[in-house]
């Protein structure tokens, strides 16, 4: 039987698409291929975010928050060996909550580990108090040796012995809770129950800041337990911290020293007093959302 080619592809019988379906289906694959785009996008983000390296406390802790609040913005580059950075858009300082734990993030300048960082301390100040200007506590990151037995997170507070009365920051100098320089004992952290483990009372993460003034950052990450800061101890507790309270805080750096050691940087200038603004914590049982799994 002879085909009919001409009846087939006459222009009655067209196999072309009439132009609305063409750009209904066109319009369709566009908004396909943008789809699976952003898709591919999310999953390359979070396959290449880079996740906070624990380097004190358990390193199955995943409970860091997503969301940040400022303290302290700026502090310019003081061209130090181990400098607080910031600005407005990258904060020097700042913080979160939970109903578990208390965050503070300190960026550092320059790419660091705890290798880079070795004998050196960063601290965390707080004054939970709106008079005078000494610290009530501090978290201070001692990495001195990398020794968690001796080092490590510590609970410091002001060494009156030293200088009763400073009244800058270039005069402060922090000693242990414990009052104990060589070791780590109770109350410190992860000591409360006489053993060496790790219980969960404090953190601490290194995670790669943004760019700020053309050079990397760091952050330093700290997470402290408020179960771990009101517990009992002796008579009394381990601190006067506690949630519901007005704090101010401030962050240094000690240089190839101690928590023991003068400070070498603070936010601001050595040679003055400050402090962030008066930052509340929650109400006990109140929670900060966003946290990253």
């Amino acid at each position: 039987m002879t085909r009919n080619i001409s009846a087939e592809y006459s222009p009655m019988k067209s196999n072309a698409l009439d132009p609305l379906t063409r750009r209904s289906k066109f319009l369709s694959l566009r908004l396909l291929l943008n789809f699976l785009a952003g898709v591919s996008l999310a999953i390359g983000s979070r396959a290449f975010a880079q996740a906070p390296v624990i380097v004190y406390g358990n390193s199955s802790f995943n409970s860091w928050p997503q969301s940040w609040t400022t303290a302290l913005a700026s502090d310019v580059d003081d061209g130090k060996t181990l400098d607080l950075v910031g600005d407005a858009a990258h904060p020097c300082l700042q913080y979160a909550s939970s109903s578990s734990y208390a965050f503070f993030r300190v960026q550092i300048e320059g790419t660091q580990t705890d290798t880079t960082l070795l004998n050196c301390t960063v601290h965390v100040f707080v004054r939970n108090t709106g008079v005078g200007f000494l610290p009530t506590y501090g978290f201070s990151w001692d990495n001195n040796n990398n020794s968690k037995a001796e080092h490590g997170l510590e609970l410091t507070q002001p060494d009156t012995t030293v200088n009763p009365t400073p009244t800058t920051w270039a005069t402060v100098k922090m000693a242990d809770r414990d009052n104990n320089v060589g070791q780590k004992v109770a109350p410190d952290f992860d000591l409360l129950d006489g053993d060496k483990d790790y219980d969960n009372d404090g953190f601490v993460a290194l995670t790669p800041g943004p760019t700020v003034g053309g050079g990397t950052t760091t952050y330093v990450d700290f997470a402290v337990s408020w179960s771990y800061l009101a517990h009992t101890y002796g008579s009394g507790y381990v601190s006067t911290l506690r949630p519901g309270q007005t704090w101010y805080i401030q962050a240094g750096v000690t240089y190839g020293g101690t928590d023991h050691s003068g400070l070498d940087d603070v936010i601001g200038v050595l040679g003055e007093s400050l402090w962030s603004s008066p930052i509340p914590e929650p109400a006990a049982g109140g929670l900060l959302l966003g946290f990253l799994c």
